[in-house]
């Protein structure tokens, strides 16, 4: 019977937490190469609910590695957006982005709780947003990003760093995510060359 539970948790069918007890798995949320949307729009597309809670949001100044990213210099100033994003109430992942001042001054004004940060640089800053470039690995929840997830610490994660551009080429926002391993997975469609 442990084995048989230990392979339907391997294959991702059932979730075991430690003192609790053995749960069936939620279906996982599959996306794969697409146009450029939010999450907010990405779970639209599945018709759950999308929320957000807002974690932190400052203006930080660039570190070395980010001013290289956004192709500033080290020390300009950045609004930072870190929040906890959720479909039908429950926490689907952490989501950091960072955007330079300079392109849309007063984004601390915004209500990111209830507003797109996507659709807020569209509509009240006129950035049209046009393509990105996105990796994806896998790592495990630290305890801050367990205890926000309600997983446990050291589960696993498909993090992501996604780096967006305006059509002119310029670095326009650069998110780092957290998501849910037992609830979020990519899909790709591959087709052969010739």
């Amino acid at each position: 019977m442990r084995q048989a539970l230990r392979d339907l948790a391997h294959a991702g069918l059932v979730r075991r937490e430690q003192g609790r007890g053995t749960f069936v798995a939620d279906n996982k949320i599959q996306f794969g190469p697409r146009i450029l949307t939010s999450f907010t729009e990405e779970m639209r597309e599945t018709g759950m609910q999308p929320g957000s809670r807002v974690i932190d949001r400052k203006l930080v100044p660039a570190t070395e590695e980010l001013a290289g990213k956004f192709q500033i210099p080290p020390g300009a100033e950045l609004f930072m957006l870190k929040r906890l994003r959720l479909a039908e109430g429950e926490p689907m992942g952490l989501q950091t982005a960072y955007v330079p001042s300079e392109l849309a001054p007063g984004l601390m004004e915004i209500d990111f709780g209830v507003a797109s940060l996507y659709d807020t640089l569209q509509t009240r800053y006129g950035l049209s947003l046009n393509h990105a470039s996105q990796v994806h690995f896998a790592n495990i929840a630290n305890a801050e990003e367990a205890r926000l997830l309600t997983i446990p610490e050291g589960a696993p994660l498909l993090a992501g760093e996604r780096l967006t551009y305006l059509r002119s080429g310029r670095p326009l926002e650069l998110t780092y995510s957290a998501m849910r391993g037992d609830r979020y997975q990519i899909r790709l469609n591959l087709v052969r060359s010739k």
